[in-house]
């Protein structure tokens, strides 16, 4: 805020965040809080509620910087009289600003001007919503099946305006910074908004921005491929991460990994799936891994089924899935006594790869 000579306060109230141990828990409190209007609770990892002034994050998010970051810069900007708090802000530019800033990969860039990989590659698709649809429509931010490609577009917005247009920015973060709270804007009203402010149509920035973004990745060096290694998946979900690999030799599958219990409060039991479009599975309890300890997860051959399978899409594919308990919950002893399969969970985070 310095930087862009925008003048701030400091937050009048204690900034507080609540931390989930338990997705079971996380989910429950956010269905309480947004009333389960938009995503739902399993597609979020944390948020930020303009009406509690709270933050909520899951606990396995806490395992490094992008989600909280992301989360808290939210809590400062409405708290340090950048924008009002429920305010008719679009939905664009309150998560442009939070992108921008985001962490990456644990890393904090604090730097709005700096190319984000992740959101770069999201922002390059050539099949993406208008900018001028996403300006009016805060749907696309509460839609599942648009919600990735909607952050995406606002990172690349937002980016272009902070980085080429300073001083239109800041006209009309003035602009946005005055609207009332629990107020009303119509779609007419938004677009009188950004004209005043940039005297330039949504339609002429989105052809301007693939040229600068393609140059400012060259200056940065930023590279926006992603290295793939086949037949091999990374997972973080329920407060472990997993490293999978199936590997086909003399036509028998084998996956064979490692598990890390990234709990920072205690040892935890551990429930592994990994399961192939066919349904076969391979499967490995832990009953105690202790905080930041890594095991290896024996190598396997998937012939077991998981149970209330349904079609998961081509055989050749495969989803871990991550099921976790404190060593003493009534789950992690239901675990010891089965050893076995149980039914998949609704989680998110599942990463797919080919054999």
């Amino acid at each position: 805020m310095k930087d862009a000579k925008i003048a701030t306060e400091k937050p009048k109230y204690p900034q507080v965040m609540l931390i989930f141990e338990t997705d079971l828990e996380f989910d429950a409190y956010c269905d309480k809080i947004t009333q389960q209007r938009g995503l739902q609770a399993s597609m979020i990892a944390g948020f930020y509620s303009g009406i509690t002034n709270h933050l909520a994050i899951r606990l396995e998010e806490c395992n490094n910087f992008d989600t909280p970051f992301h989360e808290a810069i939210h809590q400062q900007v409405y708290n340090r009289g950048l924008l009002q708090r429920l305010s008719p802000i679009p939905q664009w530019f309150d998560e442009g600003i939070a992108t921008c800033f985001e962490a990456a990969n644990g890393k904090i860039l604090a730097q709005p001007n700096k190319v984000s990989p992740r959101y770069a590659r999201q922002a390059f698709r050539t099949d993406h919503m208008s900018w001028q649809e996403m300006h009016l429509q805060d749907e696309v931010f509460r839609n599942g099946e648009a919600v990735s490609e909607a952050y995406g577009q606002a990172w690349g917005l937002h980016w272009l305006l902070i980085t080429k247009y300073k001083p239109e920015y800041n006209n009309y973060l003035k602009i946005l910074s005055e609207k009332s709270p629990l107020a009303d804007d119509t779609p007419q009203e938004r677009e009188t908004d950004f004209s005043t402010a940039f005297k330039k149509s949504l339609a002429d920035l989105e052809k301007e921005f693939p040229g600068a973004l393609n140059l400012a990745v060259k200056k940065q060096n930023i590279q926006l491929e992603q290295v793939k290694q086949r037949g091999i998946s990374f997972t973080e979900s329920n407060l472990g991460k997993v490293t999978m690999t199936a590997i086909k030799s003399n036509g028998v599958l084998r996956l064979e990994g490692e598990l890390t219990n990234i709990s920072p409060v205690r040892p935890m039991s551990f429930l592994v799936l990994t399961v192939f479009g066919d349904g076969t599975c391979g499967n490995w309890f832990y009953d105690k891994v202790d905080m930041s300890k890594t095991v290896h997860l024996a190598p396997q051959i998937p012939i077991d089924r998981v149970a209330d399978f349904t079609d998961f899409g081509p055989a050749d594919s495969y989803r871990v899935h991550i099921l976790s308990a404190p060593i003493d919950h009534p789950i992690a002893e239901e675990w010891r006594q089965k050893r076995g399969l149980t039914n998949l969970p609704k989680r998110r985070g599942t990463k797919t790869s080919k054999k």
